[in-house]
């Protein structure tokens, strides 16, 4: 089951409020407050479509450029602890610290077989890992 809306390349979350009856849909990733409602499906579609529109115009009257909703950076908050981690694994892996976790978000969005997914965050890039890292990394690779 499905619960968001696209249009124009941006998303809403939609929730049915039992109370008033209504589906109400909230546009998420912009710093702007769109949201909508509509008693019928086809009702909420038209809203969404309207609230994005008027979005786009508005914008336009103000001479201000229009939030995207996916602009490629986001900041992360995580325990120090982590974030030394994952620094030193980047290291370890000859890359920067923002392709280690473009990788491990790679690698968690895929699809893989079984609906499993490895992050590979021991695997350097290097040629001489050990044979521990070998055997333990090596089946997975080969399934993936």
């Amino acid at each position: 089951m499905n619960s968001m809306l696209e249009y124009k390349a941006y998303h809403a979350k939609i929730e049915f409020d039992a109370e008033d009856m209504i589906f109400v849909g909230e546009v998420f990733g912009v710093r702007d407050s769109l949201n909508f409602h509509g008693r019928s499906i086809d009702e909420l579609t038209e809203m969404f479509h309207q609230t994005i529109d008027n979005y786009l115009e508005l914008c336009a009257e103000l001479g201000r450029q229009p939030d995207k909703e996916f602009k490629g950076s986001f900041n992360v908050r995580i325990a120090p602890a982590l974030h030394r981690q994952a620094a030193l694994k980047a290291e370890q892996g000859h890359m920067t610290l923002n392709q280690y976790v473009e990788k491990a978000i790679e690698s968690a969005v895929s699809e893989t077989k079984g609906g499993e997914v490895y992050i590979l965050s021991d695997l350097s890039l290097k040629d001489d890992y050990d044979s521990v890292v070998r055997d333990q990394y090596l089946p997975v690779i080969q399934d993936w």
